[in-house]
């Protein structure tokens, strides 16, 4: 950990269970809340993330890595709901709706498999100078 901060990665950070878990900050953690929008309500950096996108998760990461060197906790929990009857959707919305609630989890395993090797090297890194 740098300076002893632990970095978590909040997807969804704008609202909901996201925004909440973004509150993390208030446990000692440098928590950047991740949105389409990259909104905070004070206390965490907003970062502009799109979870639909994978080069937006990428640089998103990259950043994140680059300003913290670490991210201990990844908490994807980005998603929205469309509102009425169903018979009022049209199957554009369905689908993008299902595209970020069901598939930006998956990208979220593969973000976290992506992380592994890193956090792997930190385990290493930390066994052989003894921390």
């Amino acid at each position: 950990m740098r300076d002893g901060v632990r970095w978590a990665l909040v997807t969804g950070a704008s609202a909901g269970i996201g925004r909440a878990c973004a509150e993390l900050h208030a446990a000692g953690w440098a928590v950047t809340g991740a949105s389409r929008r990259g909104t905070t309500s004070g206390g965490w950096a907003g970062l502009v993330m799109d979870v639909d996108d994978d080069d937006s998760v990428r640089a998103g990461v990259t950043g994140m890595l680059a300003a913290g060197g670490r991210i201990d906790a990844l908490v994807a929990v980005a998603g929205w709901g469309l509102a009425g009857a169903v018979e009022q959707c049209t199957i554009g919305e369905a689908k993008a709706q299902l595209e970020t609630n069901f598939k930006a989890g998956e990208r979220a395993g593969l973000l976290a498999k992506r992380l592994l090797p890193f956090r792997a090297f930190q385990a290493a890194a930390k066994s052989s100078l003894g921390v």
